[in-house]
């Protein structure tokens, strides 16, 4: 309380009023356990985000509120090729959604979908027999509803089985109460369908908020291969509500877990890429709001517990000791897959900062790097330590509005230039039109620095957004996907893995 005072009448700091949580949660935790620390802890973290009402990444210098994501969303669909439904077959996408005393939360996720512009969706209301005002929600839409339920079921895993069982879709998902779909979601999905109609699922990006708007990550899909999934889960890889499920592998491998209450879409997920792959879709698809009765907030617990059983049911038994170790105050640490060692470049920890590597006296690497600087930078604000640093001549003449980038004027050989590189936790390459292949990009991913590009920045190249780098095509999509690996070594290391494996192949390919 007395926080949010000094907050609004300007007397501390943003770091200040964490110093002031934390030394109250060390008093209050005297004598206490790890475990018991380590939950306060989230709670008191937890508290200062809506003291602060921004994003957790103290230093921001934007608030990221309602308006950002209204702002964020109309520069995603920019990237968006208009829709053309004649001669394409599209899927029939359904969508269940499961409600129990969400009441608050559901009529906006009912619109979110019932709104969609999208020529063959259905939607499955199952409610569990709320007590709330759901009732007269679900009975205003009914006439729009394929087909609802309120009645009494064993849990939130038997209540979507039950809507799954109803639906008739090639593409199915569920959607929670207290999710929305975003505008345009539904066209993304059935794009990502048409492109990729073997895959086990289709992905796309999510944004966390809290209840008022306040954003608390973007997360783009990334590192969503069985092993990786398995042995590093930690919700940043993807996000449910824009995880959409091929209905034929659906089939084969069955429905929900009903003895699961935390992991029951995880262990899903992992039956499912038995068979076929994930794939990432275009666009932001979902919005996910975390509030105080989400269950994922207040069982922290059995987060860890059930989602290390798991691991340890399907073999994944280093990652289940390393997640057990966790209940103790342990952080998540990457394992890498067999077959993946991780080599001697420097670890996520060990690096800082991104760069732009080129010769900016030519016009191309000069308007990248203008581009960068002006349209992509002004949104890097989630880390008041990150700084823009251009590699190679002519980097001097180069400004940024607004605020002075640090710029490193040095060139390195092409020997020095992998060395160079693995001090960076990213390589950014946001050029606007193609260019021929560049060495810069291999020495990158031969340094283990993941790469953030444009379609064209690839220069033809065919690597895959979320597997083998990320690739964004807007400027505010790019700030956001930098700022992703910025701050999850999980999916930072995942890529950065796979950059090295990449590299590898193409030298043993010129060999």
């Amino acid at each position: 309380v007395e926080s949010k005072q000094q907050r609004r009448s300007g007397a501390t700091s943003v770091r200040e009023t964490v110093v002031q949580a934390r030394s109250w949660l060390a008093a209050r935790t005297v004598g206490s356990s790890q475990s018991t620390v380590r939950k306060l802890s989230l709670r008191t973290m937890r508290a200062i985000r809506v003291v602060l009402g921004r994003t957790p990444f103290w230093g921001a210098s934007v608030s990221k509120d309602a308006g950002y994501v209204a702002d964020l969303l109309a520069d995603d669909r920019r990237s968006i090729a208009p829709f053309e439904v004649a001669g394409r077959a599209l899927p029939r996408i359904s969508i269940v959604v499961p409600n129990f005393n969400q009441g608050r939360f559901l009529e906006a996720c009912l619109t979110s979908i019932l709104d969609q512009e999208y020529p063959d969706f259905e939607v499955v209301m199952v409610d569990g027999g709320s007590t709330d005002e759901s009732r007269e929600i679900i009975e205003r839409y009914a006439d729009r509803l394929t087909w609802w339920v309120i009645e009494p079921d064993d849990g939130q895993a038997d209540a979507i089985n039950k809507g799954l069982r109803r639906c008739t879709g090639q593409v199915v998902n569920w959607v929670n109460a207290d999710d929305r779909l975003t505008p345009g979601a539904l066209r993304g999905i059935a794009d990502a369908y048409l492109d990729h109609p073997a895959a086990a699922a289709w992905i796309g990006g999510c944004i966390r908020t809290d209840e008022e708007g306040a954003v608390a990550d973007i997360i783009y899909p990334n590192g969503f291969d069985r092993d990786n999934i398995g042995m590093n889960w930690n919700g940043k890889q993807f996000y449910q509500p824009s995880c959409f499920l091929s209905a034929e592998v659906l089939r084969h491998v069955g429905l929900l877990d009903p003895a699961l209450y935390i992991v029951l879409d995880l262990e899903l997920w992992l039956r499912m890429l038995e068979v076929a792959p994930f794939v990432a879709g275009r666009g932001i698809w979902s919005t996910a709001i975390n509030h105080a009765d989400a269950k994922t907030q207040h069982s922290v617990d059995r987060i860890f517990t059930e989602t290390a059983d798991l691991q340890e049911r399907l073999g994944f038994s280093e990652a289940a000791r390393l997640r057990r170790a966790c209940l103790e105050g342990a952080p998540i640490r990457y394992v890498a897959a067999s077959g993946r060692p991780v080599r001697s470049a420097l670890a996520f920890e060990q690096r800082s900062h991104l760069c732009l590597v080129g010769d900016f006296t030519t016009p191309i690497d000069a308007d990248a790097a203008r581009f960068l600087l002006d349209q992509i930078a002004p949104y890097l604000v989630r880390r008041h330590d990150t700084e823009v640093h251009l590699v190679g001549p002519g980097a001097a003449s180069v400004r940024l509005r607004g605020r002075r980038s640090h710029l490193v004027t040095a060139h390195p050989t092409p020997d020095d230039l992998p060395d160079a590189l693995q001090h960076y936790r990213l390589c950014v390459r946001p050029q606007q039109g193609p260019i021929t292949e560049d060495p810069v990009l291999w020495s990158s991913l031969a340094a283990g620095t993941p790469v953030v590009s444009t379609t064209h920045g690839l220069g033809g190249l065919e690597l895959r957004d979320g597997v083998d780098c990320f690739i964004a095509d807007t400027p505010m999509q790019f700030a956001e996907k930098c700022n992703q690996l910025l701050l999850d070594p999980i999916g930072w290391t995942n890529l950065s893995v796979r950059s090295q494996l990449l590299a590898d192949q193409r030298s043993a390919g010129h060999a």
